[in-house]
């Protein structure tokens, strides 16, 4: 049989109040805890920055990089098969083909990354 209790019933609960202050994380320190040491730091601050999605981000290319602006031109779809393949001129929406304004720390970590493959390339050879 179940057991009741006929006691004082307990103290509702307040929930946490909500911190005032910075609210994207990696915009603190120009997201150096975020980049340093981790290869994929850049792709991490490139979507927490602009809110591209995977296979928009996926789909870039070095050549679309000017300064502090980034065409979203083409996306990284995945086909029936489960192969993926790059598709030019498609979006999600008619609003995802958009230039994008990079942050002064996104565009610094893209330059280191660039820096190192171009490094690796020569090291290892190029394809």
């Amino acid at each position: 049989m179940w057991a009741f209790s006929l006691g004082t019933p307990p103290r509702p609960q307040s929930c946490p109040r909500r911190q005032r202050g910075v609210r994207n994380p990696v915009a603190r320190a120009d997201g150096q805890a975020v980049r340093e040491g981790q290869a994929v730091a850049p792709a991490v601050l490139l979507l927490l920055n602009t809110g591209l999605r995977p296979g928009e981000a996926m789909a870039l290319k070095w050549a679309d990089l000017d300064s502090h602006t980034l065409p979203v031109q083409r996306v990284l779809v995945r086909k029936p098969n489960g192969a993926y393949h790059v598709v030019g001129q498609k979006a999600k929406t008619e609003q995802s083909l958009r230039a994008v304004t990079l942050s002064k720390c996104v565009v610094e970590a893209l330059k280191e990354h660039r820096a190192r493959q171009v490094e690796e390339m020569l090291a290892y050879g190029q394809r």
